[in-house]
C-alpha cells in the first residue's frame, strides 16, 4: 500500500487519475517581463465508499493556495504595494514593476492579510 506523498488520504491502488487540468499561475517578473507558469494539475478519483471526497487533485503548497491564480511570492509582492501605497498608486507603481494587477485586487489582498494580534492595554497608575 503506498501513499500519494501530495494526498496523504489517498492510496495508489484505490485511486485513478480521472483528468488533468492546466492551469496558469502568475509568478514575479523576471528580468523585468511578465512570468507565466503552467502547471498541470491531475484529479484523482477514490471508488471507495469510506472516502469523503470522491475527486481530490494534487496540490502544490510551496507554490500557490488551492484555486490561487497566483505565486506565494507574486501574492506578497502584491499585499506589500497595497499596504505601502493603496490601491491606486500601487497599481501604477506595480505596471512600472512588470508587475500587472487591478487596485482592487492589491486592496482585497490587504483585507485578507494576518492582522498582527493586538497587545493588551497597559493598566496605569492614576493618583
Amino acid at each position: 500500500m503506498t501513499i500519494l506523498p501530495d494526498l496523504p488520504d489517498l492510496l495508489i491502488e484505490h485511486v485513478s487519475v480521472t483528468n488533468e487540468v492546466t492551469v496558469i499561475v502568475r509568478d514575479l517578473p523576471a528580468s523585468g517581463r511578465p512570468l507565466h507558469l503552467i502547471v498541470h494539475v491531475r484529479r484523482f478519483f477514490c471508488p471507495q465508499s469510506t472516502c469523503i471526497r470522491k475527486i481530490k487533485a494534487s496540490r502544490f503548497p510551496s507554490l500557490t493556495l488551492p484555486r490561487a491564480k497566483f505565486t506565494l511570492r507574486l501574492q506578497e509582492a502584491l499585499r506589500d504595494l497595497g499596504v505601502a501605497l493603496g490601491g491606486e498608486a500601487g497599481a501604477r507603481l506595480g505596471r512600472r514593476l512588470s508587475i500587472h494587477s487591478s487596485p482592487d485586487t492589491l486592496l482585497r489582498l490587504v483585507k485578507q492579510a494576518e492582522r498582527p494580534a493586538a497587545s493588551p492595554p497597559r493598566a496605569r497608575l492614576v493618583a
